[in-house]
């Protein structure tokens, strides 16, 4: 599915929200930013992976993940792949789906969001890493 989230600000409060193709395709992005604009600014438009990590929490773009076996990274989208920036290295990245790939005997995802770029870790405590 076709997921973007988009995130508000004013500089104090952040929002965001989770938005389908066929939810702006319908128009609910346009009526949210009316209502949205004299108190908060929109900042970005982060795309859905297509994963999910370990608690079954969707992962987008600017997630900040803790990787099993390896350690934190930023996901980032990097000539037409997401990518896991690795956040000890940020000249280093290995595509998403690799990492997933080297995972495929086990059920169990190998990631974990922690944190995002917009909200910082408040968003993500006490879930389990």
């Amino acid at each position: 599915m076709i997921k973007f989230r988009y995130v508000y600000s004013n500089g104090k409060v952040v929002k965001t929200f989770v938005y389908t193709i066929e939810d702006i395709e319908r128009g609910i992005v346009e009526y949210n930013d009316k209502v949205l604009s004299g108190n908060l600014k929109l900042i970005s438009r982060d795309r859905f992976t297509g994963l999910k990590d370990k608690n079954g929490v969707d992962i987008f773009e600017n997630d900040i993940l803790y990787v099993k076996s390896f350690e934190k990274a930023k996901v980032v989208f990097l000539e037409g792949s997401f990518m896991a920036e690795w956040l000890e290295d940020e000249a280093y990245s290995t595509e998403l789906s690799k990492i997933n790939w080297d995972n495929r005997h086990s059920d169990e995802s190998p990631y974990t969001v922690i944190s995002n770029k917009h909200e910082g870790n408040k968003a993500y405590q006490g879930k389990d890493c």
